[in-house]
């Protein structure tokens, strides 16, 4: 046994002789360069990721924002006529200019009910986009536990 282990000791030994020291290691160079060439292909895969996720969001945002749009417009028409109805239908009781008076404030907390509630809204969406702010997280906490 001691023989063969001797045996395969040589052969292993002849075996590296034939192949060059480039060949068992790559050079600090080599392994810079690498490294530098996965970050970069890191870097454009999380950029692709997230042009792909910000057009999602887009395509959404454009499509409700075009749906709300032609609705409001519609809405401030019939309000209009509403509050006008309204205060002729107030005038009969009240003066004309308080009638036309409380129709506007009703107005202006309708308005500011609206407004608080699109500002919630716009507060829901989700910036950065959740698969690509993950990802990154994900390649940062990599990045640390590689640097050491």
């Amino acid at each position: 046994m001691a023989a063969e282990r001797g045996s395969s000791v040589d052969l292993d030994l002849t075996a590296a002789e034939h192949r060059g020291p480039d060949e068992d290691e790559r050079s600090l160079t080599e392994l810079l360069s690498a490294l530098t060439t996965d970050i970069t292909d890191l870097l454009k895969t999380q950029l692709e990721l997230a042009k792909v996720e910000l057009k999602e969001e887009a395509g959404r945002a454009g499509t409700a924002a075009g749906f709300g749009a032609v609705g409001a417009v519609m809405a401030w028409c019939a309000v209009l006529l509403l509050g006008v109805a309204a205060a002729w239908g107030l005038a009969e009781s009240l003066a004309t200019w308080l009638s036309f008076l409380i129709v506007a404030v009703v107005y202006g907390a309708v308005a500011a009910a609206l407004a608080l509630t699109a500002r919630s809204k716009i507060g829901e969406l989700q910036l950065p986009p959740p698969r690509t702010n993950e990802s990154l997280q994900e390649d940062a906490r990599w990045l640390q536990q590689h640097k050491s």
